[in-house]
């Protein structure tokens, strides 16, 4: 399948979500997914960056260009993790912490705006390392279009080349 076809196909499936809340990061697949989702809703697509400290410097100020750039209104959601006293024990399953706290808060907040689904970046070559907080993601009901479409890192790059976001050859980013 081409380039142009596969944005139409998820362009399609994520207009059929009616309203999302997308968990942006600012970094390639959550870019894309945020593009995706304006592109097909509008102004019933939302971006969400948390801004923690866990959250590298630079990275909101990126965040909050990118998301200009594609349009889309963009909330800054704060909080802090390291107020998690499970989190701060730093146990193996603290990704399973941090992204659970995470789309919980961001989830109410959807919520509370009335928006249906909550929507990320998670594409097929997450699942292919140890990623504790993969299982936050299904339990909070979080649809990640890339990782449905069987999606991995290097097609996703071409999709953010061929919608035109400068993020495209940024490099992967982890939380810690």
């Amino acid at each position: 399948m081409n380039i142009e076809k596969l944005v139409d196909k998820l362009r399609k499936q994520i207009m059929e979500k009616e309203s999302v809340v997308v968990a942006f990061s600012g970094g390639v697949d959550s870019s894309v997914v945020t593009k995706l989702a304006y592109d097909a809703l509008g102004e019933k697509a939302l971006a969400v960056t948390v801004d923690s400290p866990l959250l590298p410097h630079g990275e909101l100020v990126d965040a909050k260009k990118i998301a200009k750039k594609i349009g889309i209104k963009h909330v800054i959601l704060k909080l802090n993790e390291l107020k998690l006293q499970d989190f701060v024990k730093n146990p193996p399953n603290r990704c399973y912490i941090c992204k659970k706290f995470r789309f919980k808060m961001i989830k109410k907040m959807a919520v509370e705006k009335g928006f249906k689904i909550l929507m990320d970046g998670t594409n097929i070559d997450d699942t292919y390392e140890y990623r504790p907080g993969l299982l936050a993601l299904k339990e909070e009901n979080v649809y990640s279009p890339l990782l449905e479409n069987g999606l991995g890192k290097n097609l996703t790059r071409k999709i953010a080349k061929y919608l035109k976001l400068p993020v495209y050859s940024k490099p992967s980013n982890s939380c810690l």
